[in-house]
């Protein structure tokens, strides 16, 4: 029980932490989206949670009849996973996986699909695919399937490229736009026009950062380090 306890306060500390960065506009929960940074950020300074958290999971699945734990996959294996930050980075997934209420079962589900014992067996699915279909969610976590299909949108906002149209089509349709904030500057000729403030990170550039760009929403986004007048 202790053990049960202690995973789970854990657990929910770090929803919390997650949970209270997460940004919106007009303070809308519908639009939340989290920065593509965020769960990165979180889990670099919770290292000793995370190493706690596989702890506490790896007791309870070995004293439980129901879940199987994942032989040869350390606290400090989990740690490392979570510290990766190149194309097999997993933040947002986990970060997912938390914001659903993930229990040691989902926990240990995780385990077996990104920490492999054997290199050959390498997941396909990083941060780097989301979001991912249902049907591809439901292979992966099987019974919460469905819950992190719906929440991991709030894991995977809309990326802006420098000079280039935007198009989320199919399961990315339902990605949420970065605003941070958002002003009405008129009509043009195909949409209504409105500058906007973007969480940081939410363009791709080829040179020079900037906030700030000229939206003409559902159009076309372009960056410039001054808004335009209408």
């Amino acid at each position: 029980m202790a053990k049960e306890l202690e995973f789970e306060s854990i657990r929910d500390r770090l929803t919390v932490t997650l949970e209270d960065q997460l940004q919106n506009v007009d303070h809308d929960p519908n639009r939340q989206f989290a920065p593509r940074n965020l769960a990165r950020n979180v889990f670099d300074s919770s290292h000793e949670q995370l190493h706690r958290l596989h702890t506490a999971a790896h007791h309870l699945a070995c004293t439980s009849n129901q879940v199987t734990p994942i032989a040869g996959c350390s606290a400090a294996d989990f740690v490392a996973l979570l510290s990766k930050n190149d194309y097999r980075s997993v933040h947002r997934i986990f970060a997912t996986l938390l914001c659903i209420h993930m229990s040691v079962a989902l926990f240990q589900r995780f385990m077996s699909i990104f920490l492999p014992v054997a290199e050959t067996t390498e997941s396909s699915v990083y941060d780097t695919h989301l979001p991912i279909s249902l049907a591809t969610a439901t292979q992966l976590f099987e019974d919460d399937g469905r819950r992190f299909y719906d929440k991991q949108f709030v894991w995977s906002p809309i990326t802006l490229l420098e000079h280039k149209r935007v198009e989320y089509l199919d399961d990315r349709r339902f990605c949420p736009l970065p605003y941070l904030s958002k002003r009405p500057l008129g009509s043009g000729s195909f949409a209504d026009v409105s500058e906007v403030e973007l969480a940081e990170g939410s363009i791709e550039y080829r040179t020079g950062l900037s906030s700030w760009v000229l939206c003409s929403e559902g159009i076309h986004c372009g960056p410039t380090l001054q808004p335009k007048s209408v």
